[in-house]
């Protein structure tokens, strides 16, 4: 009888032990750092047209030999990684 006595007590203080241990929450997970969009500055040498329902100006990229005729992109300043996005569509198909 004293042995089961004497198991009980362990298994019920092994058990408030873990309780507690569970219950202490760590160090709170730093915020993620805000995601800062930018649009660029940009030259577009040939304008397509304007999109009807966004009203985004489209540029036709012309290949060429010629530096100044292509569209120049100019990004900001910044520190750490970037990620620069475009969309390309096809004029027509072959």
């Amino acid at each position: 009888m004293a042995r089961v006595i004497v198991c009980a007590a362990l298994v019920a203080g092994l058990l408030g032990v873990e309780a507690i241990a569970q219950r202490r929450g760590g160090a709170a997970a730093p915020a993620a750092a805000a995601v800062r969009r930018e649009t660029p500055k940009y030259a577009c040498p040939a304008v397509t047209g304007v999109g009807v329902n966004t009203k985004r100006r489209y540029c036709d990229v012309r290949i060429a030999n010629v530096v100044e005729d292509g569209i120049r992109i100019e990004l900001p300043a910044r520190t750490g990684a970037a990620v620069l996005q475009f969309d390309l569509h096809t004029r027509f198909s072959v």
